[in-house]
């Protein structure tokens, strides 16, 4: 019997962990494994929106998250008019950023999970909660099909100074 040295494999660079352009400003997130049929969903609709694919991934696990509770309360979807998406109090420099972020998406090179690593960045207050929502909404209509509106909420929660949960349930319920 011989014993050889082996290595581990590598670790994915985790520079795109600490990168402020993969996250809402503030939020402390977590690194979290997803299946190969998600990540490549999340990779699309990344590429297509220019955003990273950890922020896809919260924007439609909260989205999710808030739809699941207007259909349990039994409230209507609101819809992000143009007046709910124009800034109306002073942004801090990091919401201004996000904001430019979801708005035009990424300029140039953006740090980002490296292609084929089922590893993403949520926030901590959305963990318990994301396994058992993004699987339905690639099963269901798929993960593109929900970012639109989720972009359009969460752009009238930031500039509300609120997070898309809390927008969309004042919103739904103001009628």
């Amino acid at each position: 019997m011989e014993l050889r040295v082996v290595a581990p494999p590598a670790d994915p660079d985790p520079q795109w962990l600490l990168d402020p352009s993969t996250r809402r400003p503030g939020e402390l997130v977590e690194p979290v494994r997803i299946g190969e049929q998600i990540e490549a969903e999340l990779r699309a609709a990344a590429f297509r929106r220019r955003l990273s694919v950890g922020i896809v991934a919260t924007l439609v696990v909260e989205r999710a998250l808030v739809v699941a509770d207007l259909e349990r309360l039994a409230l209507p979807r609101p819809v992000a008019e143009a007046t709910d998406l124009a800034p109306t109090r002073r942004l801090s420099a990091g919401e201004a950023d996000y904001l430019r972020l979801l708005t035009l998406g990424a300029s140039g090179r953006r740090a980002d999970t490296p292609a084929g690593d089922p590893l993403v960045t949520l926030p901590v207050r959305l963990l318990a909660h994301a396994p058992a929502l993004l699987v339905p909404a690639v099963d269901a209509a798929g993960i593109a099909a929900h970012l639109e509106q989720a972009v359009s909420w969460e752009i009238a929660a930031l500039v509300a100074g609120r997070t898309m949960g809390e927008w969309v349930l004042a919103n739904a319920a103001a009628g």
